[in-house]
């Protein structure tokens, strides 16, 4: 009976917890419309539906009835979440317990979090394996808000090495893991939208902006590689990867072979990319 009652819990803890994640997508979309126009938002982007913007909303729509991290745990065959709860199992030193004060333990935890993302989102484009999966997100041509979901299933179960990390080290309830993923949210939706802003001197040295995160995704040669933070644009700053803000008019990668033939060729594409080149290393 027991064990009844905790599927049950976790059945509805995870309901609410998308229909949380659905209620924020939708106050940002209005945010959005109001700050920039109908012509410009996202909403209108996302009902133009064009091949680019096809892939953003099946892949979020995987996310709203929770079949993403199925897709992901079945595009790496189990190994990597595996592997990932197993690491948590043997490592796990709760250093955040030894901190009284919630909200510092709440900043410590959204810092090295953030932290993780930006040497995750650098290992994904410096190891050349890694990035033909990766460059499934940045394959989008137009931005819309739901872009921010648009990630490989493969780099999610491949991240989940790198998500571990702030678990294992800090430990604290799950409820400051889902604030934290709440607010990552918001601004990955911010920084994927219409609205080109800066921010000013935050957008320059405290938060990633919209116009910096358009860097990162120009086709431009002179912006690959650059602008990597999740939140925090100071570790772009820290690690000599900064770009400041200037006007990007195309989005995307070079000799882009995506958004052409369908969803499924897409998703399968960075996999025969990987065995391709996995199978020419071995011949050589």
């Amino acid at each position: 009976m027991t064990r009844l009652h905790e599927i049950s819990g976790l059945a509805t803890f995870s309901i609410a917890q998308a229909a949380g994640f659905f209620l924020v997508v939708c106050a940002v979309f209005l945010f959005e419309m109001y700050v920039v126009g109908w012509k410009k938002s996202s909403l209108f982007v996302v009902l133009t539906f064009e091949k680019t913007t096809r892939v953003d909303f099946f892949i979020w729509l995987t996310h709203l009835f929770g079949l993403f991290t199925i897709l992901s745990f079945l595009f790496s065959l189990g190994v990597c979440y595996f592997l990932a709860g197993q690491i948590q199992k043997s490592f796990n030193f709760e250093l955040v317990h030894f901190i009284e004060s919630g909200s510092i333990q709440f900043l410590i935890i959204y810092l090295i979090s953030d932290l993780k993302e930006y040497w995750k989102h650098f290992i994904f484009h410096k190891w050349i394996l890694l990035w033909e999966i990766h460059a499934f997100h940045h394959s989008a041509q137009r931005f819309n808000m739901l872009t921010a979901y648009r990630f490989h299933y493969l780099q999610t179960a491949i991240g989940s090495f790198f998500d571990v990390i702030p678990f294992v080290l800090l430990g604290a309830p799950i409820q400051t893991y889902f604030a934290v993923k709440i607010l990552g949210l918001v601004h990955g939706l911010l920084v994927h939208s219409n609205w080109e802003h800066d921010w000013g001197v935050i957008g320059k040295y405290v938060l990633v902006s919209p116009a910096a995160h358009r860097i990162h995704h120009s086709e431009k040669k002179q912006h690959f590689n650059k602008n990597f933070g999740g939140t925090f644009i100071f570790w772009d700053r820290l690690f000599g990867t900064y770009h400041s803000a200037e006007p990007v008019h195309v989005l995307g990668i070079p000799d882009n072979k995506f958004n052409k033939k369908g969803l499924l060729h897409d998703l399968f594409l960075p996999v025969f990319r990987i065995a391709k080149r996995l199978m020419g290393r071995a011949v050589s």
